[in-house]
């Protein structure tokens, strides 16, 4: 099961403030701007080729919200994050405080607050990328399975997303590390055949994979 591949290709909607295209972002493998994590760069934050900073650091401001935004998101932020949400506090602070947390490695708290944003804001601009991250928490610990499910649902959920190219490419990543090679293969595939505009990082990317993988 996870997240097969991108039976329809809904990219994933969510028009990100920040720098848009999969570029900066890219697949929260590629390190935002010209680093990429996971394509390849050199500092992965694992062993799994995906480092999240260079691209948790440029993950575009979102919408200016007041400095102290990120102040909640410390340890109990997904408990901050939902009770911020009864508190009256933005989508957009919402989101910087799961985002906090993330750039903090503290992937657990960040995979509950941005769940948490998600189910709270589905139709926000910001869901597509709140979405794309969360799969990005469980990817980055392994759990391949969730991660799968994440990038498929994002990838679906949220066409005009300028994260669909991320969602596609790691979400092949996670299928090959669930041994679904096929599966990745045509993941894989459809990335570079339907987005030849996404960044050129995203796209290297996957070509490489296509070819370390012996996909036809």
């Amino acid at each position: 099961g996870s997240g097969a591949p991108l039976a329809n290709n809904g990219n994933g909607a969510s028009a990100e403030p920040l720098a848009g295209s999969a570029a900066g972002q890219t697949a929260g493998s590629t390190g935002g701007t010209a680093d990429n994590g996971s394509a390849g760069s050199g500092e992965p934050l694992n062993d799994r080729g995906t480092k999240l900073f260079g691209v948790i650091e440029n993950e575009g401001q979102p919408p200016q919200i007041p400095s102290g935004a990120d102040a909640g998101a410390s340890a109990g932020a997904a408990a901050t994050a939902t009770q911020s949400a009864a508190a009256g506090v933005t989508p957009e602070e919402q989101y910087r405080n799961a985002f906090g947390l993330l750039r903090r490695q503290e992937f657990s708290e960040a995979e509950s607050a941005l769940s948490t944003f998600v189910k709270d804001h589905p139709n926000d601009p910001l869901a597509g990328n709140a979405q794309y991250w969360l799969g990005e928490t469980y990817y980055v610990r392994g759990e391949f399975e969730n991660a799968a499910i994440a990038f498929t649902e994002g990838f679906q959920t949220y066409p005009d997303s300028t994260k669909a190219p991320d969602n596609l490419l790691k979400l092949g990543m996670s299928l090959a590390n669930l041994g679904k090679n096929e599966d990745a293969c045509t993941t894989f595939g459809h990335l570079i055949d339907n987005f030849p505009n996404a960044s050129a990082v995203v796209l290297d990317r996957a070509r490489q994979e296509r070819k370390s993988r012996g996909c036809s």
